[in-house]
């Protein structure tokens, strides 16, 4: 299976290995040190769990806002260069974020929660057009090993990035004559993040193939299939609550609540972007053993276990080997959903599925974050926790329950399974 996939993706066409050093970077800048280190960066600030989660909260609503528009720009102006002007929107949100410091205090907040709301707009622009321009580059033999190769490029990156993000912080303190509890440590780790979206460009911009109008689009005049939108959309939202809640509140509940290190907190987020390589790289051998809807629906009910542990046990091993293992079943069920969901569309329709799906994935976050910060003032970590996993467990009885619907929803869940 393994020398299969490698040979697979060796084969793949130059424009699909230049989207490929775009996702280095993201994993890199995004997956690594922005996610470290972003949290760790306001607490240094004095801003406690509520605004974290606030300023996380909107960003993502953001993000879900973009979605359905984001798609329907993709469509009238073409999916390549939605993801031109979304790589620049992040990098400029990204960049601007960390000078928060340096505007007025009572500006300081908006600043922060301005600049990334953009970025998380722009991410919305380029994820939701990246979906539809690879179906148009690549065959459909090729599409899980597509997809399933970019979640394991992004992590492998993401763990070089929480490996460096982890040190940034003490070596950047060392050279101001500072501690790791100045702002300043995180600051500039955070420009460099935002900085190195603007190496994105060079290789999008090589890209020679435009995504073209389909025989499908042109000849199709059916209505948009309503039905699998909406369920696919919820069942989207409510899986990822419980990785968006250990995501959004980690290296803060390790900082805060467990007085872990930074230089750890950046191992243990390495070690579940590592963990998350080869995981990603079993799902096209998963989904053609077990097929796509019977391996999503287990690989989101394990993570879901997996948060019981992280709410019950106080300890930074256990919340590690937790975190750990929620990213590797995440790192598989992203993709999985990805070419599961955009299969069983009309390719008319890609666009709105993809669209659909990151305003559903925006909201979800949205929820973890806003309301997270709340649950976790008034009730602690492990109501977060356990409440993220019954979301989670809500999501596969859905998905279970519209697999069994009568007429073309269960048609089209059901050719996808096989």
């Amino acid at each position: 299976m393994l020398s299969s996939y490698i040979d697979t993706v060796r084969l793949l066409n130059r424009d699909v290995r230049l989207v490929f050093a775009t996702y280095a970077v993201f994993g890199f800048a995004w997956g690594g040190l922005y996610t470290l280190l972003f949290n760790l960066y306001l607490l240094r600030l004095g801003y406690d769990t509520d605004f974290i989660g606030v300023v996380n909260g909107i960003s993502r609503f953001a993000f879900a806002l973009g979605g359905l528009p984001a798609g329907m720009l993709g469509m009238r102006f073409g999916a390549r260069r939605m993801i031109l002007l979304g790589v620049s929107v992040i990098a400029t949100g990204l960049v601007a974020l960390p000078l928060a410091e340096f505007v007025p205090l009572d500006w300081r907040a908006g600043w922060i929660i301005v600049t990334l709301s953009g970025a998380f707009a722009g991410g919305s622009l380029f994820f939701v057009n990246m979906t539809p321009y690879l179906m148009t580059v690549v065959t459909e033999q090729e599409r899980a090993h597509v997809f399933s190769f970019n979640s394991v490029l992004f992590p492998a990156c993401g763990f070089l990035g929480s490996l460096i993000g982890g040190l940034l912080p003490g070596l950047v303190a060392d050279f101001l004559g500072s501690t790791v509890e100045d702002p300043a440590a995180y600051r500039w780790p955070l420009l460099l993040a935002g900085a190195l979206f603007w190496l994105c460009l060079p290789p999008l911009l090589a890209t020679q193939r435009t995504e073209s109008t389909s025989t499908a689009r042109q000849t199709d005049d059916s209505g948009p299939p309503i039905g699998l939108l909406l369920v696919l959309s919820a069942v989207l939202f409510l899986v990822n609550v419980p990785q968006g809640a250990a995501m959004a509140f980690f290296n803060v509940y390790l900082d805060a609540e467990l007085s872990v290190s930074t230089e750890l907190l950046g191992v243990i987020g390495a070690a579940g972007q590592i963990v998350a390589v080869p995981a990603a790289a079993t799902m096209p051998g998963l989904a053609a053993r077990w097929g796509q809807l019977v391996t999503y629906a287990m690989v989101g009910l394990v993570g879901c276990i997996w948060l019981v542990p992280l709410a019950l046990v106080p300890h930074w091993s256990v919340a590690a080997v937790a975190f750990v293992a929620i990213s590797a079943y995440g790192a598989i069920r992203g993709p999985l959903f990805t070419v599961f969901s955009q299969g069983i569309i009309p390719a008319r329709w890609r666009s709105a599925m993809s669209g659909a799906a990151t305003t559903a994935l925006g909201l979800s976050w949205t929820l973890t974050a806003g309301v997270g910060g709340v649950v976790i003032r008034d009730y602690g970590y492990p109501a977060l926790f356990l409440g993220a996993a019954v979301f989670g467990v809500a999501g596969i009885v859905l998905l279970s329950v519209a697999a069994r619907m009568p007429g073309r929803l269960r048609d089209a869940l059901e050719a996808s399974s096989r």
